[in-house]
């Protein structure tokens, strides 16, 4: 299988017209190659798609396929968990993500009983004193302004008996729990970034063998991992953990190592490890 393989790497080399400074980006590059072709590599074994970046990242740099060769009898998969934490966005359970809310001075109808004419639509004409009549130069005769029925339109509804509600807008408010945006900020949880990574960087692996699940972190300003070129970052996952106590921000600590895991694709043709059953836990609570 390496050596079709490596015919295949070579095919793929000869499409590609970009210089590579890295290893990752050789990585990237296949990724979103793959992604364009999915139905051609979906079936794709991950180890397989990780040996053809090698490959490539070897003949491209050296020539021959010998580098990656070396590589792969040191490569390790390690899962790190990033703790650039930010906060954990929740649907607002007060307007159900929506926002709004239903108003309570209305009860969510958008409009409120006229107090003026006490939900009639009419009140008592202030010509006739309600009397449908009116002393005239004959004695009484019928009131002009209301028609002789004693009630004229209440001005303050137009004679509906409803005003609109001054508090609302049909019927909803905004709601104040989440500012109209239908999301809060959960005060416990936090997100993670859970990185699987294929490395041969010796100082690393050597680490993270010693420190996994542990409270004592990898690296503490990120540049072991982050700045690294003997490893290939392969997926990011983000997680909405409760911190444990210890958890400092902008660390990283190793969640799990292992010469031979599990290796999945993800929708993004993005290889992730596999890591073991509840091994977040250490680190916080779902």
């Amino acid at each position: 299988m390496n050596e079709g393989l490596k015919i295949f790497a070579k095919k793929i080399l000869n499409r590609i017209n970009v210089e590579f400074d890295n290893v990752q980006q050789v990585y990237d590059y296949l990724v979103d190659f793959m992604r364009r072709r999915r139905e051609f590599f979906e079936d794709m074994d991950p180890n397989e798609t990780i040996k053809l970046t090698l490959y490539i990242y070897s003949f491209k740099s050296t020539g021959s396929f010998d580098l990656a060769e070396k590589i792969f009898d040191k490569l390790v998969f390690i899962t790190v968990i990033n703790t650039n934490m930010t906060p954990t966005i929740s649907e607002c359970v007060d307007c159900d993500g929506h926002g709004r809310i239903p108003c309570d001075n209305c009860n969510g109808e958008g409009k409120e009983r006229c107090e003026e004419c006490e939900g009639q639509g009419r009140i008592t004409c202030s010509e006739c004193d309600g009397e449908g009549e009116v002393e005239g130069d004959n004695g009484k005769e019928e009131c002009a302004y209301c028609e002789g029925e004693g009630t004229v339109e209440c001005d303050e509804c137009g004679g509906d008996g409803e005003k609109w509600c001054p508090q609302c807008d049909n019927g909803d408010m905004e709601c104040i729990t989440c500012d109209g945006s239908g999301e809060v900020e959960d005060e416990y949880k936090m997100n993670f970034f859970v990185q699987s990574l294929c490395s041969w960087s010796k100082v690393l692996n050597d680490l993270c063998e010693i420190r996994e699940q542990t409270d004592q972190p990898v690296s503490e300003d990120g540049n072991l991992v982050e700045n690294n070129e003997e490893l290939i970052s392969l997926s990011t996952q983000e997680y909405s953990l409760e911190p444990e106590s210890f958890v400092k921000e902008g660390y990283y600590y190793c969640v799990s190592v292992d010469d031979s895991p599990r290796l999945v694709l993800d929708r993004d043709m993005r290889i992730s490890v596999e890591a073991p059953r509840n091994s977040l836990r250490l680190y916080g609570t779902p």
